[in-house]
């Protein structure tokens, strides 16, 4: 039988070695701004904290989850925690924590995945009786659907236990992966500890299976994160099972009809992956780290479209990864490290606390990122937020109309309107997902009836390139400045047109207008 997870220090204890191992040294200037910690508060009652995963909505609407450590009778249970930023705060907010035996209950969050305000998936694994009476670790799923948490029945395993999700992926509200690890019995072996690749569809849960590698004396291997490029190019990313390290290269990839293994460099004695980002079928990147006679190092590798390549290794070891362009790739461990194409720079380090470690980044804009993880303040570990933001730029006008995804699409920008710079990133919440749409811009300004919504921009109409919205209901795109007749001095408005089946009338509609003024 397998037993639960650790559940504290909520990490495997070979990745918070590692983490500690690859402090970062020196530190250089971030070109987007200046990183800082966010006040983040600690559950009551909690001695250690650590926030596993953090999911950007909007700048107002953002979440984070994880887990705490809390004494109970004579003992202490391990609980969720599920964190809300509004754009001002962040605001504990309450979700199940399945505890069927007092002062020895577990139950953990390692993954969220917010799809719109009231659509968001967290998970990870908790510590509760299967039908046969045998307790164990088996997989959590939750929900919010905009008012509260729930737990969403997932697959249970008879006959033992050591099953738990570590990272979700949304393609669409019918098509999202949970990756992690799962035990199976197959009829003519005994019990193996297989990675975890389950699918919901809308209406229940499928797991599939995967390469299996006999892993001995670990005793299998498991899925940490997983990234897709379409419904039929995901990429998923790991080592030992529960967070143990292996000397092969465990890296699957799903073409729509089954899992391959599509093995990369291996690096030293033992490694592990961590996170991996499909930016497109040609262009992949994965991170973690691995362990040599000199101690603990971050592995850093590029796919492209044939074979996985190792680039130079990131001085922060290898916990996250958020790619913004080939030369803007950020990596959280023990501080935040930006890869330019070239090599590699410290640009955030935490004091004022031993070694932090940034488990999970992402993305809100060209300059604008959220990082989550933990610090250690001894003797407890404290939750830690971490964001880069230049700020949002530009003024918002015009009446915004509703659509069929909601109250409307809201325009917004970040980066910088300098024409030297050229890392302007438009922006639009709140779209129907998976639409077609575009960016118009115009020197003047109007408020007129145009398909279901307001034309917002006047005079001679330009255009970006044609755009896809994300499932998200997200639209963004780098400004190409080079297509434009933008100059120094000047101001132009923008907004998003956007296809709206489903919104009926004219079958299309717009965001709101945002006025920008652009400098040398």
């Amino acid at each position: 039988m397998f037993t639960p997870r650790r559940s504290l220090p909520l990490l495997p204890i070979t990745t918070l070695v590692s983490l500690l191992a690859v402090a970062p040294r020196g530190l250089a200037q971030d070109p987007c701004g200046t990183w800082s910690a966010v006040t983040t508060p600690n559950p009551t009652s909690s001695t250690h904290t650590f926030l596993s995963e953090v999911s950007v909505l909007s700048p107002t609407d953002v979440w984070v989850v994880g887990s705490k450590y809390v004494p109970v009778a004579n003992s202490n249970e391990t609980q969720t925690v599920a964190m809300h930023w509004n754009g001002s705060a962040w605001t504990s907010v309450p979700s199940p924590s399945p505890t069927p035996y007092p002062g020895g209950g577990w139950a953990d969050f390692q993954t969220v995945h917010a799809v719109s305000t009231n659509d968001v998936w967290a998970a990870g694994g908790q510590r509760i009786a299967a039908p046969d009476g045998f307790v164990g670790t088996h997989l959590m799923v939750q929900h919010w659907n905009g008012s509260q948490w729930s737990i969403v029945p997932a697959p249970v395993t008879i006959g033992g236990s050591g099953n738990f999700i570590d990272d979700i992926e949304v393609v669409a509200a019918d098509d999202i992966w949970f990756v992690g690890d799962w035990l199976k019995f197959p009829p003519s072996s005994s019990a193996e500890k297989r990675a975890l690749a389950m699918h919901w569809d809308g209406s229940g849960f499928t797991i599939f299976d995967t390469p299996f590698f006999d892993n001995a004396p670990i005793g299998g291997h498991g899925l940490t994160a997983i990234s897709a490029v379409d419904s039929d190019d995901i990429w998923a990313v790991g080592g030992g099972h529960d967070g143990d390290y292996v000397n092969f290269s465990q890296i699957v990839h799903w073409d729509g009809q089954q899992w391959s293994q599509k093995p990369g460099p291996t690096a030293g004695s033992f490694h592990r992956l961590y996170d991996v980002q499909a930016v497109s079928a040609n262009e992949v990147y994965a991170i973690g780290d691995y362990q040599d006679a000199s101690g603990y190092h971050g592995l850093f590798m590029r796919w492209d479209g044939a074979s996985w390549t190792r680039l130079p290794d990131p001085p922060v070891g290898g916990s996250s990864i958020e790619v913004l362009s080939p030369t803007q790739i950020y990596v959280g461990g023990g501080g935040v490290a930006l890869w330019d194409g070239a090599s590699w720079s410290v640009v955030a380090t935490f004091p004022g606390v031993a070694s932090p470690s940034i488990w999970s980044l992402e993305a809100n804009g060209p300059c604008s990122l959220w990082g989550s993880g933990a610090r250690w303040s001894s003797p407890d570990m404290l939750p830690l937020t971490v964001r880069l933001d230049s700020g949002a730029i530009g003024t918002n006008y015009c009446t915004v109309s509703p659509n069929s995804a909601g109250i409307g699409a809201r325009m917004s920008a970040s980066g910088s309107t300098s024409l030297a710079q050229q890392n302007l990133l438009l922006r639009a919440d709140g779209c129907p997902p998976n639409k077609p749409g575009l960016f118009l811009y115009a020197l003047g300004t109007a408020q007129v009836p145009f398909g279901n919504g307001m034309r917002c921009v006047g005079g001679v109409l330009k255009r970006s390139p044609p755009l896809v919205i994300s499932p998200l209901g997200r639209a963004s795109q780098l400004f190409n400045y080079a297509a434009s007749p933008i100059t120094a001095g000047s101001t132009w408005n923008f907004q998003l047109w956007f296809r709206d089946p489903q919104g009926g009338g004219a079958f299309f509609n717009l965001s709101d207008g945002l006025a920008l003024t652009f400098q040398p």
